[in-house]
């Protein structure tokens, strides 16, 4: 409502616009609450199944929206009713299930703004419908942090919970149920929750009690309600993030591959700079040897030129890494040994963390340089790669870090060994495991450096020294050195010590490093060996095989004589014999209920709480209709919070209870709430966890059959559900616990169907050798998935690798051309100037010398401007 007040004539209109203005504002501000003072406008938000419809019936008093016992979402789109309730306009939007809808993002999104939209000029209140008596699920205590981010953070000063199915706390509290999730959930939303039984419709006090708390949360919101402008900046603020959050992941990416780029522009760089000094340096020192020295004739010039090139190409090659070119070193050894001490005494500063305590202080590869003696020297401290609890994949990964990280590749491996300690096995076969990695020719590059020679005393090193140790040296090219990384003042003589030793050993191997092509070639051979004993163990158990097969060949007349045993004893099973059953489903199905159910008893513990009551496989046994009969109750497998260890550690466990195997798996499903995407996948999820034949095992058991109230079972089923139960051969049942007057008529109806499953199985059970064999090919399967995303990593490196090797390449071919073309001009200019030298020499012995020379030059610059012009 807006009132306009105008003083004066039209013509003063003008000169009064600030006051008509604030006036506009002041009767808006005043005028519009008490226009909506009237109205309440509620959204309520929640899972499918947690009752939203049947809230807003409630609320209402009327059948507004659409109820109905099924496993799938009611409301499949937003939609809003009215009605006057205790004297006031109430407004409930009911949505879809919006934190479990498979909907799209773009759908999600599209919803969150009709729910909005329905609600104009905006929500009082958001009513987070949580259903009472089912497992409280991670979705819904993240519930309140969904709502924030697509509602903005202030959207929790609107948010109360209400809890739905409260007849089924039989008189208690609801804080009696409460657990730490959804405590912290209830804290999240101001501590404000209201209980409903939506069975109740008729009991208006209920729904008084909510509009009465509404209210005070209202009040305490100063009369505000959720905007549309509140909207669109949580939205804005979603988009930025999501924005930041996708230039970040992109960032990362180009920077890992071009890190990847760059390591080879290094080599590329580095072999290109070897290649040029070997060029370049010979023939410096050549023309400087030849022209400090005193000029002869043309032909000792020409054969000083010649062998002064040869022997300054041996200098170069020998002495010029040595001399001149960075030293890279890579540390390796146990645990404990050292190496980071190492490698701050010969840098001289405290570059690598060191710590005095039982587990290795480096987790990872690391690089530090500095100048030592006046050369640049690269130290790579590694983890300790024999001792460590990495997997194999995790140990190769930090191989090829660590020869990375020293590209274009180490001089030299230090194989750190601790003296003072047990020298033991892996030590001794440490230059095994180094050839195995690294390939055989890494022995060359590498030296044993002992640590802790204070330990030594007055003896000498070599004294201390067993057949082992003697092996382990003898086997490493570089020999060995002690390190005392306590002796702070004898630490430059030291390392100057050890740098000449491997200055040594980087000359006796030619001035060659250990590069990443030798590691390739040690990874390929490595590959192929592992082809081959796959190769061999697969010729193995093809020979294992075909004994296997001559002798089921042999015993297949035993089989056939035992089989009229074997079905007389099915038959006996089927009268009198053990039933073994095991109960697998979510938590909340009604497991324990049902194994008390079969047994007739109180076996297992029933409690109403938002978590698994079962929280470990639990074995109980009962005679029923005069037969024995074993129940093995499982905590909740497809949504519990266990680790992939701990659910196959119970895996494991409810197969040895039930020792020697299971006549049934009972998958159990409750009636009455969502049917989700897990419990669709359920018969999936057995056979991967149990093997493709335990589906024959299988039978679907439906609990809480009360719900149904009259309504046949399959008139509920949908396209899932029937999917679900033609995977089970055993069909399935249903169950209604709290009917105890009916137990035994329906244990017995479902005794009866297993039977019928067993005796179709051929009295079969599922035994622990069909486990065995189902976790062997789960294990394959990951193998083989992991592999091929090792692959497809690999596959993408080494195609950055090769771009950047082909343009390196082309690079390399541009200047090598240009090369041969200077090359070309310098020898046919050279060769031009020698001819005219000798030429002019000849025409000075037959005619007058000052004439001879100058034909013979004139004559050789002729012949060398016509070879160059040639060259060119």
């Amino acid at each position: 409502m807006v009132i306009r007040i105008f003083v004066g004539t039209d013509k003063r209109r003008d000169s009064i616009a600030p006051c008509h203005v604030a006036l506009q504002v002041v009767c808006v501000w005043i005028l519009l609450p008490c226009a909506t003072a009237g109205e309440l406008r509620i959204v309520l938000l929640g899972k499918s199944g947690a009752g939203k419809s049947a809230t807003g019936n409630t609320i209402l008093g009327r059948e507004a929206f659409t109820e109905d016992l099924i496993f799938e979402s009611v409301t499949s789109s937003s939609s809003k009713e009215s009605e006057v309730v205790a004297g006031k306009k109430i407004t409930v939007v009911d949505t879809l299930g919006l934190f479990d809808t498979s909907k799209t993002a773009e759908e999600l999104k599209g919803e969150i703004e009709k729910c909005v939209n329905l609600s104009m000029p905006g929500p009082h209140a958001f009513l987070l419908v949580v259903r009472l008596g089912v497992r409280f699920t991670q979705e819904e205590s993240n519930a309140v942090r969904w709502i924030q981010e697509n509602f903005s953070q202030r959207a929790s000063r609107f948010t109360m919970v209400l809890f739905t199915h409260a007849d089924q706390l039989n008189g208690n509290p609801v804080t009696s149920v409460l657990n730490k999730g959804l405590q912290t959930l209830l804290d999240s939303c101001g501590g404000r929750y209201h209980a409903f039984n939506n069975a109740e419709k008729t009991d208006q006090t209920q729904v008084k009690d909510l509009l009465e708390k509404i209210g005070a949360m209202v009040k305490s919101n100063g009369g505000e309600y959720y905007t549309n402008r509140m909207y669109q900046e949580a939205q804005k603020k979603m988009r930025e993030e999501e924005e930041r959050r996708r230039q970040e992941e992109e960032r990362k990416r180009q920077e890992e591959e071009e890190e990847i780029r760059e390591d080879e522009r290094k080599k590329m760089d580095f072999e290109e700079k070897v290649e040029n000094m070997k060029r370049r340096c010979p023939l410096v020192l050549t023309f400087m040897g030849t022209y400090l020295g005193k000029p002869t004739s043309p032909v000792r010039d020409i054969a000083r030129i010649a062998l002064g090139y040869t022997i300054a190409q041996t200098l170069c090659d020998c002495t010029l890494c040595r001399v001149f070119w960075e030293l890279r070193i890579v540390l390796l050894g146990k645990s404990g040994a050292g190496k980071i001490a190492t490698g701050n005494t010969i840098l001289g500063r405290q570059a690598f963390t060191e710590d005095m305590t039982f587990e290795s202080v480096t987790s990872a590869s690391l690089k530090e340089s500095g100048v030592v003696a006046g050369r640049e020297i690269t130290v790579v401290d590694t983890p300790g790669l024999f001792d460590t609890s990495k997997t194999a994949e995790e140990l190769k990964g930090e191989i090829e870090k660590c020869v990375n990280m020293s590209v274009p590749g180490p001089h030299a491996f230090l194989l750190v060994v601790r003296l003072g300690v047990r020298f033991t096995q892996e030590e001794s076969n440490a230059v095994r495991w180094i050839q195995e990695n690294f390939g055989e020719r890494a022995s060359r590059f590498t030296m044993v450096l002992f640590t802790h020679a204070d330990v030594l005393g007055q003896k000498v090193l070599q004294d201390t020294f067993n057949e082992k140790i003697h092996g382990l040296i003898e086997s490493c090219k570089g020999g060995y050195h002690a390190f005392d990384n306590n002796n702070t003042k004898n630490s430059p003589q030291q390392v100057v010590e050890l740098l000449k030793k491997i200055d040594a050993m980087v000359q006796w191997n030619g001035g060659e490093y250990y590069t990443n092509a030798m590691y390739q070639e040690a990874s390929k051979m490595r590959e192929e060996e592992e082809q081959k004993r796959q190769e061999e163990k697969k010729r193995q158990k093809e020979n294992d095989d075909n004994i296997r097969r001559e002798e089921r060949l042999k015993g297949e007349e035993q089989l056939r004589e035992q089989e009229e045993k074997h079905k007389q004893n099915t038959r006996r099973l089927l009268l009198s014999g053990e039933l073994r059953i095991v109960l697998l489903g979510k938590s909340g199905a009604g497991k324990s209920a049902t194994g008390n159910t079969i047994l007739g008893r109180e076996a297992f513990t029933e409690d109403m709480t938002f978590e698994s009551v079962t929280s470990a496989s639990l074995k109980k046994s009962g005679v029923v209709a005069g037969r024995e009969i074993t129940v093995v109750d499982t905590p909740g497998l497809f949504d519990t919070s266990k680790t992939a260890e701990e659910l196959k550690g119970e895996i494991e466990k409810c197969v040895n209870m039930s020792v020697p195997g299971p006549h049934a798996f009972l998958l159990v499903i409750r009636l009455g709430v969502r049917f989700t995407e897990e419990e669709s996948n359920a018969v999936r999820w057995i056979q991967e966890n149990f093997g493709e034949r335990a589906s024959r095992f299988t039978m679907v058991l439906f609990t809480h059959a009360d719900v149904l109230g009259g309504k046949a079972l399959q008139d509920t089923f949908n396209e899932k559900i029937h999917g679900l139960i033609e995977s089970c051969k055993g069909g399935y049942h249903a169950f209604d616990n709290k009917n105890t007057k009916n137990r035994t008529q329906q244990v017995v109806e479902l005794l009866k169907k297993i039977d019928i499953m067993v005796q179709w199985n051929g009295g079969e059970y599922y035994t622990n050798a069909m486990y065995q064999e189902a976790q062997s090919k789960m294990r394959e399967q990951e193998e083989q998935r992991r592999q091929e995303e090792k692959k497809r990593q690999e596959e993408h490196e080494e195609n950055i690798r090769r771009e950047e090797r082909r343009k390196g390449e082309e690079k390399s071919r541009e200047q090598e051309e240009k090369h041969k073309q200077n090359t070309r001009r310098l020898v046919c200019g050279s060769i031009g100037g020698i001819v005219g030298a000798g030429l002019g020499l000849t025409y000075s012995l037959f005619v007058v010398a000052p004439l001879g020379l100058a034909a013979g030059a004139a004559t050789g610059d002729r012949l060398a401007e016509t070879l160059c012009y040639w060259a060119a």
